[in-house]
């Protein structure tokens, strides 16, 4: 919000603030490293590292996941002001540790791990358990505040994502299933921090596109528990002389739990984003492993540096090329098609994508390419009937917007696109009932209430229509439409008691100068209210400029009216023109 208020809409603004914050973490976390272990180089490499990894490009490219960001600025705070307070303990740092997690965890609940890894950082690099005397129960209890915060943030994210539909029906998503695509993620992670190519927005989950999802899940899952197993073992055998590998493994595995796809949130098998965060112990595994081979062999320091150096290039290589990938919607839906299989979300991205460009035959061809993948994606079924809609086939759209309602009865865009079909196909009484349904579904729709309105005024409802125009106003203030449509039916409405030449032509006015007098609608609007005050000069010079700015298809009516004008006569009519809004796309 404060970065709209600073840069409104330009994209600009947004992005340098993502990349200042990014780069603010960077910076904390080396200073939380190097205040923790005084290890300047192995600090400043996982700083780099976490810094110009590719992975980080989806946190940071994608202005919306500015809770990323955030959560990461307060996950740094934390971990400086922790490492602060064991060096000194004190009432007020450990306040400071417990309001940075809070308001980490309003920024994102991905953080109520971290209680638990400051544990683990007790453990290394700080070694409360031997510098401070501290046992193991003191430390736990010290953080017993912390996994309060942590639990209760938890809850309350588990209960708003149910009754937001975000956590997916277990029924539908077995267990086991769940359960094996945590591993392949956990090995995909894994994988993608060494091998950073092939990233996209979005990852299908197998069980939702393959044919035989088992056999696409059982290997990655079988190959990541292997790795899984071994690197868990190296790492606990090792905990006594290099307590780095156990801190940093169990770092990745415990921040990747929340997100890893045990409860399922969403439906991608895994996502660049949720590494944010946890990719930081493997590169203290990385760094720290480095050091005590440069420590132990002298002469190899020069070529560790060297390789060091020459990763991080690869690596700033790598993201600058992935976050050219972000530079507009088609690149980024584009690419994911290139590097993943059945990736219906791309299609039906790419096909919203054709439709707002105008081209509804591509718009079509991605969205059955995505149902093609998953007949029963509501969303596609919605856009594909919008863009045979716009191509001119009402009977086919309303067939799809039936298929998506029977799939999600509550879908209020594919409601409301039926509605839109039904009128155009000349079934206004059908019409008007998927407009109060979807009403119902969501009371403050605009669209609907001011295509009800529109059906009461051409069905000689002046008065209903007038209602159902002001409360549209309340709702939208701001709303052209919703003025207009009122202006007009004030002005043109048969009954002699419900005109009101002066309002419609105040509202017809304001409307003209919102729209710079080059709405055509608004125009006929604006010369119909001067026709009701008897102003039939201004009357014909707007209606003339109406005609000009109308496409070849209005023209014809709004002639009509300019004949009225000129004879000296007031235009009649309980109908209400333009004003039918675009199909709502997913």
């Amino acid at each position: 919000m404060l970065d709209v208020e600073l840069f409104g809409i330009d994209p600009r603004g947004h992005h340098l603030v993502g990349v200042l914050l990014h780069a603010t973490n960077a910076v904390l976390l080396f200073a939380a490293f190097r205040a923790a272990t005084r290890a300047t180089w192995s600090s400043g490499l996982v700083a780099a590292l976490f810094a110009l990894h590719p992975l980080r490009v989806e946190s940071v490219a994608w202005a919306a996941e500015r809770k990323d960001l955030l959560a990461g600025l307060f996950w740094m705070l934390a971990l400086l002001a922790h490492a602060a307070h064991a060096r000194r303990p004190s009432t007020g740092r450990r306040v400071l540790v417990a309001l940075a997690l809070a308001l980490g965890l309003l920024s994102k609940p991905m953080l109520v791990t971290l209680p638990l890894v400051l544990l683990l950082l007790d453990v290394w690099p700080l070694d409360r358990l031997r510098r401070q005397g501290a046992g193991a129960a003191s430390l736990l209890l010290e953080k017993l505040p912390l996994l309060a915060l942590a639990l209760l943030s938890g809850v309350a994210t588990l209960v708003a994502q149910r009754s937001g539909g975000a956590v997916q029906d277990l029924a539908g998503l077995p267990l086991a299933v769940r359960l094996a695509n945590a591993l392949s993620a956990y090995g995909a992670y894994l994988w993608q921090t060494i091998r950073p190519s092939g990233l996209a927005f979005y990852y299908p989950h197998p069980w939702l596109v393959e044919r035989e999802p088992w056999a696409a899940l059982a290997l990655p899952a079988l190959l990541s528990a292997a790795v899984l197993a071994t690197v868990s073992v190296v790492a606990w055998r090792a905990r006594g002389r290099r307590p780095y590998l156990a801190v940093g493994w169990l770092w990745f595995l415990l921040t990747l739990l929340p997100v890893i796809g045990v409860m399922q949130v969403g439906n991608q098998a895994h996502a660049d984003r949720y590494a944010y965060l946890p990719l930081v112990g493997v590169y203290i595994m990385a760094a720290w492993g480095l050091r005590e081979l440069a420590t132990a062999r002298p002469a190899l320091r020069p070529g560790l540096v060297g390789i060091s150096l020459l990763a991080l290039a690869a690596l700033a290589a790598a993201t600058w090329t992935q976050q050219g990938y972000w530079r507009d919607s088609r690149t980024l839906f584009s690419r994911a098609l290139e590097v993943t299989s059945g990736n219906y979300v791309a299609h039906n991205n790419l096909g919203n994508e054709a439709l707002r460009g105008g081209d509804p035959a591509s718009a079509a061809a991605h969205y059955r390419a995505a149902l093609a993948i998953r007949p029963g994606l509501a969303e596609a079924r919605n856009g594909l009937g919008a863009a045979l809609a716009r191509a001119g086939n009402h009977a086919g759209a309303i067939a799809e917007y039936r298929e998506a309602l029977r799939l999600r009865p509550d879908y209020v865009e594919a409601r409301f696109n039926l509605g839109l079909n039904l009128e155009a196909a000349g079934d206004p009484d059908l019409a008007r009932a998927e407009y109060e349904r979807a009403l119902e579904l969501r009371p403050g729709l605009l669209e609907a209430l001011l295509r009800l309105a529109a059906l009461d005024a051409n069905a000689g409802h002046a008065r209903a229509a007038i209602e159902r125009y002001r409360r549209a106003l309340e709702l939208r203030p701001d709303s052209v439409p919703a003025a207009a449509g009122l202006s007009w039916v004030l002005a043109t409405a048969r009954d002699d008691a419900v005109r009101d030449g002066t309002e419609a032509l105040r509202l017809a006015r304001d409307c003209a100068r919102r729209t710079d007098h080059r709405d055509p609608a608004v125009l006929d609007a604006l010369a119909a209210a001067h026709a009701e005050q008897r102003d039939f000069d201004r009357a014909v010079e707007w209606q003339t400029r109406a005609i000009e700015l109308a496409g070849e298809d209005a023209r014809a009516e709004l002639a009509s009216r300019l004949g009225l004008y000129r004879d000296g006569k007031p235009y009649r009519v309980a109908a209400t023109p333009g004003y039918t809004p675009e199909p709502s796309r997913p």
